[in-house]
């Protein structure tokens, strides 16, 4: 049975909590111990069947930063070599040092390697508001003259503008859940934090790409008008598959791990491939042009494992499959699923190449993971 060896990440919590920022959808991370992993001790699944250039498709994925920034370097080229990364993202950027940061700059110039930044934390306030966008933008000040200098812009892929459009409380601040004045809020918003991304960049001479989060709720039940207006370069989707036949928490029995999706299926049904182009076909609706073409598109999806928690029922039915033959299986079909159906998805952010999260029921920890270690 494979042993979780977690640091807990106290001194990010507690920045946040002193700045009364939340980084959204990305709490309770369980962070393995940094480190170069050899031989039998580490086991790496991937989406990605080859090595791509990042212009061709990023093979992204969210890295969470070991606790010696000297172990950056050798966990990004296993990666690279094992994963077939060409891209990651980092949740909390923000908030590490300097130090750790010029590390991992150093390790993606040296391993020829990107990075998403992600601009997405926001106060306990945040309604949509224009106010809000300069908020967001002087608390992402720093980072964003870090990443535009001219030694570190060439690894920047883009930069990830989060709409918090799932958070509750923005829901309520905003006028409610698809009212009028969520929706017309939303669209101020994104023009806004575009433009005032573009001219903060302008100020070091930099043209680094601007992608807005669009994401149609977990049951496509969002009603998310179109961000055209603001001018983003592309955009980036939560689209998470779920188990075809079913599941409910609350009706868990022993019987139930069999029926979950597993590598027997098709893969249309292991990936629920039928839900997973609703969202599609709404942003297509959106954002096709005249000329039929499409705005790059960024997928951030997950798969984990009843597997991993031995047999035990979870409130996170978001990608879960019956055990790690079954990831596998996923992996790869959703990898075919996008690239056969949807030219216009120019690559994926996985959640997560090292990314153990606790979630929903208690002493669950799912296995988002791509890298396993023992």
């Amino acid at each position: 049975m494979r042993k979780l060896l977690s640091i807990m990440a106290f001194s990010l919590l507690l920045i946040l909590m002193a700045c009364d920022i939340s980084i959204n959808g990305n709490n309770d991370v369980v962070i393995p111990p940094g480190g170069d992993y050899d031989g039998d001790e580490v086991e790496i699944y991937t989406p990605y069947p080859q090595n791509l250039n990042y212009e061709e498709f990023l093979c992204g994925a969210t890295y969470e930063l070991p606790s010696a920034h000297s172990a950056i370097f050798s966990e990004l080229r296993k990666a690279k070599t094992e994963a077939h990364l060409n891209t990651i993202t980092v949740y909390g950027l923000e908030n590490t040092s300097n130090s750790v940061k010029d590390a991992l700059f150093s390790a993606l110039d040296d391993l020829d390697m990107k990075i998403a930044v992600r601009i997405e934390g926001y106060d306990s306030d945040f309604a949509f508001s224009l106010s809000d966008a300069r908020k967001v933008l002087d608390s992402y000040k720093d980072l964003i003259e870090y990443t535009s200098a001219p030694e570190r812009r060439n690894q920047v892929a883009y930069f990830a503008l989060n709409m918090p459009v799932d958070d509750g409380n923005v829901q309520e601040n905003a006028g409610g859940l698809n009212s009028e004045a969520w929706i017309d809020a939303q669209v101020e918003y994104a023009e806004e934090l575009v433009r005032l991304m573009r001219n903060e960049m302008a100020k070091y001479g930099a043209d680094i790409p601007l992608y807005l989060s669009v994401f149609y709720g977990w049951q496509n039940d969002f009603n998310i008008p179109s961000y055209r207006s603001a001018g983003a370069d592309g955009y980036f989707m939560n689209n998470y598959s779920y188990p075809l036949r079913g599941y409910n928490f609350n009706d868990w029995a022993s019987s139930k791990y069999e029926e979950l999706p597993d590598s027997s299926w098709t893969h249309q049904d292991l990936i629920n491939a039928d839900r997973l182009s609703i969202s599609m076909n709404t942003f297509i609706k959106q954002y096709e042009n005249e000329d039929g073409s499409i705005p790059p598109l960024v997928m951030e999806w997950g798969i984990h494992t009843a597997e991993y928690n031995n047999k035990k029922p979870t409130q996170q039915s978001a990608g879960l499959v019956k055990d790690m033959v079954a990831k596998r299986e996923a992996l790869s079909a959703t990898y075919e699923f996008y690239r056969e159906k949807y030219d216009f998805v120019q690559g994926f952010q996985y959640f997560g190449y090292n990314l153990y999260k606790r979630e929903g029921s208690e002493n669950a920890v799912m296995d988002w993971c791509l890298k396993y270690t023992d």
